[in-house]
């Protein structure tokens, strides 16, 4: 065992022990012999060439600190110098301040203990050459000083240089606190999210809430575009929950200077007293927040409850006969919708965050959530994860029903193509986060002995070590995984593990608000049980494309339908399969008339079809193939089919009239009139025109 263990010393230390030789030899046997013609001379300096050159190639190579190759380096320089001054002789010492420089040197490198080393082996190879050499009283006092400022510069220059590398110590564990601790941003009104670092260096997580005032007044846009009314607004309880504060506004009226509304005084009070819904189509007074009430009528109000507790109230006014029934079951929807609103809102506020902390949360949240456009909140998201980690590869997929996702965007994986549908994530590791609804960590992954693989069908490549997928959650839902991956293994470190999943939370919550605006904004421009185009709606596009074909002479078709016997239908089926009908019917229309046609439901059992740049020979065409189509088409009730027709009438612009209301109008004789004819046909307004002519 001793034998083994001297044998490996010698192996690893073996530079040093040739080197501390070597000195031993010029000290016991002063380089003051040696001359150039001396026999000795080539051993010596082969030697140290030797010494010199080995140590230098171990001091370049990246091992770490390694003291023995490091002294045999400096004790070969020594020898060196040592070797020069004694052939050049005791007359020329212009090598003699090279020993200060080569002190200088290691104590900006090394500890003044290396330096005391090195000092001392220097002092006595010029105190050995001196007595070889017999040197007198007075050169031995020079040397004395030599020694003596030999001493003073390692000690003065090593403890600056320690003092410097103290400091230096103490700025690299603050950045590395800084880095893992996520430390406070510094003060002052400069800070943005690009001075977050590659590396991770966060002082803050991100985001609280959704900016809710501007999802809640989008929320108010819509209604007023779905439900036409003079004012809108949203009021909200207070802490207590004895009043009610006016939280949002929309409208023209000048309101009172009551700042909050009691519970139960006023129609508004009253709603959220009794959590019901209340409508007042005429007459209507006591509402509590107009300075002046003679111009209102009207009022339409509903509760925002969250079970059986009081989140809001929605009240909307105007004049009289302005609100029906059906458009207090659409505003119930509404307030459905913004419980959703709030409770995305409520769900993600940030807790027990510091204040430098939380400010810098409010500014990528106000990154993140300056869109509700979905493509454009994806690729914030991948922008903001390259700030916090520089990672190889990301992912994000968005869930499409129970067992499939949809790839919205790729980072690093360049020239892998991915389906642009939906992919099956059956036995992988994207199917288990997004089923789980749990995130993965992986700071090693070995993808040759993992089980199920990380991406379905092996979609992507998959060289990486560190790996992190986080699920994108809202409520009781997965919308989607994020995923994070980096080659090298134990890349991700647990700070920027969970900086990251704060922010997917953030981005779910805005993902989820996006998806809620388009609901919205579809249940503004649709029919709620077609899924066509509504009748407001349709008037605005009508207005477009008439003003268009105004300034660029085009023909514009209208096409009215009209089912027969529609009351017969639900008076002997029942309204369910009416609603059946309704649906099947536009669906054919959908189908039939052209893209960049317009199709409608105009109320009840009517429909309305625009048809751009066609005349009357298109539109006979057209409105004949929807008529066959639904005529020929089947349905069937528990093996009963229903005989279901359509009557239509059309009128052509600009020949049958110059303005839409006109041609709209003119369309409505030619459906009366094939109405009066039998049904199930189309007539043309200038048939019907000509023939009241003759």
């Amino acid at each position: 065992m001793t034998l083994t263990g001297s044998g490996s010393f010698l192996r690893k230390n073996y530079l040093a022990v040739f080197a501390f030789l070597a000195y031993a030899g010029a000290a016991i046997i002063p380089f003051m012999r040696l001359g150039w013609d001396s026999p000795f001379l080539v051993f010596w300096a082969a030697l140290l060439l030797i010494i010199l050159s080995v140590s230098f190639i171990k001091l370049l190579q990246p091992s770490g600190p390694q003291t023995a190759s490091d002294l045999s380096f400096v004790i070969s320089l020594v020898l060196t110098l040592d070797l020069f001054s004694v052939l050049l002789g005791p007359e020329n010492h212009w090598l003699q301040p090279m020993n200060y420089v080569l002190i200088a040197l290691c104590a900006v490198y090394y500890s003044l203990g290396f330096n005391f080393i090195v000092a001392a082996f220097i002092f006595i190879l010029q105190l050995s050459n001196a007595l070889s050499a017999g040197a007198a009283p007075k050169p031995l006092a020079g040397l004395a000083v030599f020694g003596a400022y030999l001493l003073g510069t390692a000690i003065i220059l090593g403890r600056l240089f320690q003092s410097e590398q103290k400091k230096k110590e103490k700025a690299m564990l603050a950045v590395r606190r800084l880095h893992e601790g996520a430390a406070g941003m510094a003060d002052g009104a400069d800070r943005q999210l690009s001075s977050i670092s590659p590396q991770g260096r966060l002082s803050n997580l991100v985001e609280g809430a959704a900016e809710l005032d501007m999802v809640l007044e989008e929320l108010l846009r819509t209604i007023r575009t779905s439900i036409p009314c003079g004012n809108a607004l949203i009021f909200m309880p207070t802490e207590g929950a004895e009043k009610l504060y006016l939280r949002l506004y929309i409208g023209d009226a000048a309101l009172s200077d009551i700042p909050e509304i009691a519970i139960g005084r006023g129609l508004v009070g009253w709603v959220a007293k009794e959590k019901k819904a209340v409508l007042v189509k005429e007459g209507a007074h006591g509402l509590g927040y107009l300075s002046d009430e003679r111009d209102t009528g009207a009022f339409l109000a509903v509760p925002i409850m969250n079970g059986g507790l009081l989140e809001g109230v929605i009240a909307l006014d105007g004049a009289d006969g302005t609100f029906t029934e059906k458009d207090k079951e659409s505003l119930a929807g509404f307030a459905s919708l913004a419980l959703h609103v709030l409770k995305n809102a409520r769900a993600y506020k940030r807790v027990d965050m510091s204040a430098k902390e939380s400010e810098a949360l409010h500014r990528i949240s106000a990154e993140l959530s300056s869109s509700l456009d979905l493509k454009t909140i994806l690729e914030k998201l991948a922008t903001l994860s390259r700030e916090i980690i520089a990672y190889d590869y990301l992912t994000i997929s968005l869930v499409d029903g129970t067992d499939s996702a949809v790839f919205r965007t790729l980072k690093g994986y360049d020239g892998f193509k991915v389906p642009e549908g939906p992919v099956p994530f059956a036995k992988s590791l994207l199917g288990w986060i997004a089923q789980t609804r749990q995130e993965l960590f992986f700071n090693d992954i070995d993808q040759r002995t993992q089980k199920l693989p990380v991406f379905p069908n092996g979609l992507l490549k998959t060289d990486f070590r560190s790996f992190l997928g986080i699920p994108l959650l809202s409520r009781d839902s997965c919308l989607g995984v994020f995923t994070i991956a980096m080659r090298a293994p134990g890349a991700i470190t647990q700070y920027q593990h969970n900086t990251l999943s704060i922010i997917a939370n953030q981005v779910a919550v805005n993902i989820a608000n996006a998806n809620l605006h388009q609901e919205m904004a579809k249940m503004a421009t649709t029919d709620g049980l077609t899924g066509l185009t509504n009748h407001r709606t349709f008037q605005d596009k009508a207005d477009l494309e008439f003003d268009r074909a105004s300034r660029y002479p085009e023909p514009i078709a209208i096409l009215l339908f009209d089912i027969d016997h529609f009351k017969k239908i639900n008076d002997t089926y029942g309204h369910p399969v009416g609603d059946a009908v309704l649906r099947k019917i536009a669906a054919l229309l959908r189908d039939t008339v052209r893209t960049v046609d317009i199709a409608a439901r105009y109320g009840g059992e009517e429909f309305i079809a625009l048809l751009i740049n066609t005349d009357i020979k298109g539109a006979s065409l057209m409105a004949e193939r929807i008529r066959a189509s639904i005529e020929k088409s089947r349905f069937v009730l528990d093996g009963t089919r229903i005989p279901v027709t359509v009557s239509v009438g059309y009128a052509v612009f600009p020949e049958d009239a110059k303005e839409k209301s006109g041609l709209i109008e003119k369309a409505d004789q030619a459906l009366y009139a094939a109405k009066n004819g039998g049904r199930n046909q189309c007539r043309a307004y200038r048939e019907i025109a000509a023939a009241a002519s003759k």
